[in-house]
């Protein structure tokens, strides 16, 4: 069994604050063996008490080693009200790396975690916290029992009872997920002929992953590690009176890492309040809508939709969890319209996020995404014409861009941007809205801000490829709009070179004075991709001007920005300027800071 100590004064424990501030485990806290780094991380006062604690109504905490975990009448289950299993490589890497260093090392013993359960029907527990660890220890097990040890009660007790006949676990978070782990894992590893790819079958993806691991060591060390597994990994079994009592404890332990999200917990709080099957059914239905949608949004998750349905429901800074506030927000819904409403906010923002437009294409370079995509989702929720969110998508770029020009932080426009989804929500008009920032602007000088800062150095700012990009979509035509990735292989060219003294077409033209002054300034930078940038660097103009046209080597097309600077018979202190009279013009356009 493993021992916890802390190693600082003990009295701290005695502060009801002190467990409030969360830690890895390691940092304070020393073990008679290893704790699982980077995941594990909870509040240690809560925790230890929660050990010291004897058995009362609400919880009963047990440390067990894997073999008491899947032993006995010990019986687990995944809700239906959970998401599918979900580890990838990264994951399972990380696992099997710190169990099989520890036991290399010949660690006493390895704390994988807490595991927090509730009781269910038919002599199952359910899993509120740690399916994702138990599930990869499960098809561990199979990959052991098919390809080493067939014979093994140690193995084969862990997978199904020996005496009952009874899977350990099963999985019900989707109606063909037990099934599929039956026929694919539990009854015997139905190994692909290629490597499941990252997007395919997580199970089989795990099983292959163990297998290519095994084979690496000899069935003597194979069987050394399980015995190890079985008898010296050790996890804190936390059985709950009720699916309530275990989300707080939940919320109490665990600050990251483990298996569930924001976005878990909101799911199981509504969802427990729920008793009639088809209020269930229908509630399942709605989440499963709710995901299909955010995975058609690519980067965008569960917990950034609600992070933005948060700032919608509060239009104020949160002062509490994600969870703690929405679940506040809600708690007074009923759990079928609360969800449906969710809907609606995502749907709401996925015509943002998918529909075509400079405006937004321009916002998705921003440093802070969650403000301008909770205003805007908030509009569509407040119904707004579509030509007043045109118009305000418009004021909401030169809003965030004209403080990022600026010099300004996030920071800056924090409690604002709550201020606005106020507005949005209470449906003002587009010049209400409009004279909120012009005051805001104001106030903070952003204007003068602005313009000092697009005449000095900008080589280095983070801004600037952003800003050119978003000048770049307002010269395109609206049938060829496609949005650009700030990736490697857009560059920023100096039109004059920097190594401008090494070629006799540019050192017998410009001085030290005029190239010091508008080297790095946006009027003798241009986009270009990666591979263009490599051939134009240092060339003359006129070499320079096939580049910029889309007529190099590559063939690939120039942005329209930068091909403008081949209509110059030469590059000047003149063309300079002029184009960064233009650049400065449009910006100030785009920022609303004319």
């Amino acid at each position: 069994m493993i021992e916890l100590a802390l190693q600082s004064d003990p009295t701290w424990l005695s502060d009801p604050d002190a467990g409030l501030a969360s830690f890895e485990v390691g940092a304070s806290l020393s073990t008679k063996g290893r704790v699982r780094p980077r995941q594990t991380v909870f509040s240690v006062q809560s925790l230890l008490l929660a050990l010291a604690a004897p058995p009362g109504p609400f919880f009963k905490p047990e440390a067990k080693t894997i073999r008491e975990l899947f032993d006995g009448g010990n019986y687990y289950q995944v809700p239906d009200y959970q998401r599918a299993y979900s580890w990838t490589d990264e994951e399972i890497e990380e696992l099997w790396s710190d169990l099989f260093s520890s036991f290399e090392e010949k660690e006493p013993s390895y704390f994988l975690g807490p595991v927090i359960l509730t009781s269910a029907k038919g002599g199952y527990s359910e899993i509120i916290d740690g399916q994702q660890r138990l599930t990869t220890l499960t098809i561990l097990f199979c990959v052991v029992r098919d390809l080493y040890s067939p014979e093994d009660n140690r193995i084969l007790n862990r997978v199904k009872s020996l005496e009952e006949g009874r899977w350990r676990l099963r999985l019900i978070t989707q109606l063909n997920q037990q099934n599929r782990f039956e026929q694919t894992v539990l009854n015997g590893v139905k190994f692909p002929p290629e490597k499941p790819r990252a997007d395919g079958d997580k199970f089989l993806n795990a099983a292959w992953f163990f297998r290519e691991k095994l084979r690496q060591i000899n069935s003597a060390t194979i069987d050394e590690f399980l015995s190890y597994i079985l008898n010296q990994v050790v996890v804190i079994v936390i059985t709950c009176s009720d699916l309530s009592s275990a989300i707080k404890l939940f919320r109490v332990i665990n600050t990251r890492g483990l298996d569930l999200s924001n976005a878990d917990l909101i799911k199981s709080y509504l969802y427990s309040r729920l008793d009639d099957d088809l209020e269930k059914g229908k509630f399942h239905d709605t989440w499963t809508q709710i995901e299909q949608l955010a995975q058609q949004m690519g980067p965008e998750t569960l917990e950034n939709l609600f992070t933005f349905y948060e700032y919608y429901l509060l239009a104020r800074v949160p002062k509490r969890s994600l969870y703690e506030e929405i679940e506040d927000q809600l708690k007074s819904d009923d759990p079928n319209t609360a969800i449906y409403k969710f809907k609606t906010f995502v749907e709401g923002y996925q015509e943002v996020y998918s529909t075509p437009s400079k405006v937004v294409y321009s916002l998705l370079y921003l440093p802070n995404q969650v403000f301008w995509k909770s205003i805007l989702a908030s509009a569509k929720m407040a119904g707004y014409s579509n030509s007043d969110f045109a118009a305000l998508s418009v004021l909401v770029r030169a809003l965030y861009y004209s403080y990022w020009i600026a010099g300004h932080t996030a920071a800056k426009l924090r409690q604002f941007s709550f201020d606005i989804v106020t507005a949005v929500k209470d449906r003002k008009s587009i010049p209400e809205l409009k004279g909120m920032i012009s005051e805001k602007m104001k106030k903070d000088r952003v204007v003068e801000l602005v313009n000092q800062n697009l005449l000095d150095d900008a080589y280095d700012t983070k801004w600037l490829k952003p800003s050119l990009l978003s000048v770049e979509y307002e010269q395109t035509d609206g049938s060829k709009l496609e949005f650009i990735d700030l990736g490697r292989n857009l560059q920023l060219d100096h039109v004059l070179p920097q190594a401008w003294k090494q070629d006799t077409s540019w050192s017998a033209r410009w001085t030290d004075a005029d190239a010091k002054e508008w080297l790095n300034r946006p009027g003798n930078l241009a986009l270009l991709s990666g591979k263009k940038n490599a051939k134009a660097s240092n060339d003359s103009f006129e070499k320079k001007k096939r580049i910029y046209d889309g007529k190099g080597i590559d063939g690939k097309t120039a942005f329209l920005t930068s091909q403008v600077i081949s209509m110059n018979a030469d590059w000047l202190v003149d063309q300079a300027r002029q184009r960064q009279a233009w650049f400065t013009e449009e910006i100030r356009k785009i920022t609303q800071t004319e």
